[in-house]
């Protein structure tokens, strides 16, 4: 049955996201020789340069609508390729982009789909309980199929098994695009404390990529893992990521009250372009975060041949096999993030070899071509009923 997609590669405070840009030029390569017609609605604004022009590399521009003040909304938008397109699936990264969607799918008497990707949501407190609660109803009044990034995060999601049953929401794979040849950038770019950092051939190095806020966990990461930094002074750990400056200022002072100072290197944030890089020149992945959707902070630095200790969020639930592919810890446990950096300092060879083996792991998995294998799958489910 022919149908069209509708791709909303973007998140509100970024633009076009990079994995999401990916994700859709690799679509876009896929569908054209089946015949099916892809659109990409997105503003102009890009996470990273070079984005449109991967996804412009792909799509015919008559296929393209930039979300600009004064342009069509995304509900004018899909008015539009119902007027010329029979069906359409519509790929949804968020409730601002459900909202002025959900009149169009009504009118549009079963020929707009929405799938519905679920890449955040606020459990964290009971303060964001109220907002699950009204997401979980959207998604079951006005979306075809609920994507949930990992088993972890639709456990964790309010309401998941009302909006997973009859079939009409599932646990589907994330996938990486991971270069042969990583790209590094150029050496007066780098930060100098970062620069010093991977310099020393003496140091161990551990990577968290995270945006440095208050969920992310640096601060309980820096309590426990302040002992074993003084015990072993070759040791680094390594935090880029976009900052808020609260909690970098309360991190510094942690840092300096700790007298770690000089084994903490906070370089902000780094290109996406660079991050296989950066993991090539670190030991160990590193995460402490209360909750992931998916968890790229896990899977990337698996893909670049490096073990993980970290909280068992997202898709670390499973990922992270006990001194196999590295290890485990609850989130706010001090004292089994602290053992699992220690062993990994003192055992470099095992940690190496637990890299090699989460390598081999995620790399034949997360690919993209298996997940636009999977979208294409959900695509053709939607259609089922003849009704439609």
């Amino acid at each position: 049955m022919s149908y069209s997609v509708l791709m909303l590669p973007y998140s509100i405070r970024l633009g076009m996201t990079y994995h999401l840009a990916q994700a859709t030029a690799a679509l876009l390569r896929r569908a054209a020789p089946l015949g099916i017609r892809v659109y990409v609605a997105c503003p102009a604004q890009e996470q990273v340069p070079g984005l449109w022009d991967l996804v412009r590399s792909c799509c015919p521009p008559e296929r393209i609508f930039q979300l600009e003040p004064g342009k069509p909304d995304l509900g004018e938008v899909a008015r539009r390729l119902l007027q010329s397109e029979e069906r359409v699936v519509a790929h949804v990264h968020g409730v601002r982009q459900l909202l002025p969607l959900r009149a169009v799918r009504h009118e549009s008497r079963g020929r707009l789909k929405i799938l519905f990707v679920v890449h955040s949501f606020r459990n964290a407190s009971w303060r964001g309980m109220p907002y699950s609660l009204l997401v979980g109803r959207l998604l079951r009044r006005h979306v075809d199929y609920t994507h949930f990034q990992s088993p972890r995060s639709a456990l964790e999601f309010i309401g998941s098994e009302r909006v997973l049953r009859g079939g009409r929401g599932g646990i589907m794979l994330q996938g990486l695009d991971w270069p042969d040849q990583p790209e590094a950038p150029d050496a007066s770019a780098i930060d100098p404390h970062l620069r010093d950092a991977l310099d020393d051939p003496h140091s161990f190095r551990f990577l968290y990529l995270a945006t440095v806020h208050a969920g992310k966990g640096h601060h309980w990461l820096l309590q426990a893992l302040a002992p074993v930094l003084r015990r072993h002074p070759n040791a680094r750990i390594i935090m880029p990521g976009r900052q808020d400056p609260r909690v970098v200022a309360n991190l510094r002072k942690l840092m300096a009250e700790r007298g770690v100072e000089r084994q903490i290197v906070l370089p902000g944030l780094i290109s996406r372009y660079h991050v296989p890089w950066l993991i090539s020149r670190c030991n160990v992945g590193l995460v402490t975060s209360r909750s992931e959707t998916f968890g790229y902070t896990i899977v990337e630095p698996m893909a670049g041949g490096r073990p993980v200790i970290g909280t068992r969020c997202g898709v670390g639930e499973y990922l992270i096999m006990d001194y196999f592919t590295g290890i485990g810890f609850g989130y706010g446990d001090g004292a089994g993030l602290a053992r699992a950096a220690e062993f990994m300092i003192t055992h470099p060879a095992q940690a190496a070899q637990m890299g090699e083996n989460a390598a081999r792991l995620v790399r034949p998995l997360f690919t993209l071509d298996n997940v636009i294998t999977t979208y294409l799958r959900v695509h053709d489910s939607l259609w089922m009923d003849s009704s439609t």
